[in-house]
């Protein structure tokens, strides 16, 4: 019996290392709407992460790190990072492992679970009405908590 996991909504990190160890146990699991999982931490931080990885090894060469460019491998990667990989127990997890984009037409009558432990609304930010608001008018940088305007570039330029 395949155990079918709804990734909308649900943090990759969380999601990634509930699934390692249920599939270290024997457990079959399948992955639907992979894109939809979310990635915490700030835009900015989170493509800067990635994009260095990308440039360091996987820009054409031979030579890793590959990183995974679709959603799907991308976290198959990330369940294998908590996984003995090398070993026959962690070769035999992976292999128990299925992740999908969209829902398959063999998972669409299954019924979907949806651990709540490792869920969005579990981070600080997730709401509206949270204090910590990301502010975007009057040119003030997003997340900037003190309201400090941006300093103009051209302006110190010019002093020089």
């Amino acid at each position: 019996m395949v155990t079918v996991i709804n990734g909308d909504g649900l943090i990759l990190g969380r999601l990634a290392s509930i699934i390692a160890q249920r599939a270290l146990a024997g457990e079959e699991i399948a992955i639907v709407n992979v894109e939809k999982t979310i990635i915490s931490g700030s835009r900015a931080r989170v493509l800067g992460n990635y994009f260095h990885k990308r440039a360091r090894g996987a820009s054409g060469d031979r030579w890793g790190p590959f990183v995974p460019r679709r959603p799907d491998h991308l976290m198959k990667r990330t369940i294998r990072g908590m996984l003995p990989y090398k070993r026959p127990r962690g070769v035999e997890a992976m292999k128990r492992i299925k992740c999908f984009v969209g829902v398959p037409a063999q998972y669409t009558d299954a019924k979907m679970e949806v651990p709540e432990e490792v869920h969005m609304n579990r981070l600080n930010n997730h709401g509206k009405d949270h204090k910590h608001k990301r502010k975007t008018q009057d040119g003030n940088r997003p997340g900037d908590s003190q309201g400090r305007e941006r300093r103009d570039p051209g302006k110190f330029r010019a002093a020089r």
